[in-house]
């Protein structure tokens, strides 16, 4: 049996519901829409999209954990 890497066929919203659930980390995350971004077929609104998405990734990495008491 092979394993899949979650993130290969996932949408902008898939990714999003991926790493909220903890199924994939921030920094994969970012590494493969980096990998979106540079295909040269993207339409304008699908660029912003996924440029939005990894600046929410870049923001929620770098906000420390909340602490449950």
């Amino acid at each position: 049996m092979t394993t899949t890497n979650p993130l290969a066929l996932a949408s902008a919203s898939d990714i999003k519901a991926l790493v909220s659930t903890g199924t994939v980390t921030y920094t994969d995350a970012i590494a493969r829409v980096d990998e979106v971004l540079t295909r040269k077929s993207l339409t304008d609104g699908k660029k912003a999209r996924w440029t939005r998405l990894r600046e929410w990734l870049v923001r929620e990495k770098a906000q420390p954990e909340a602490v449950v008491a």
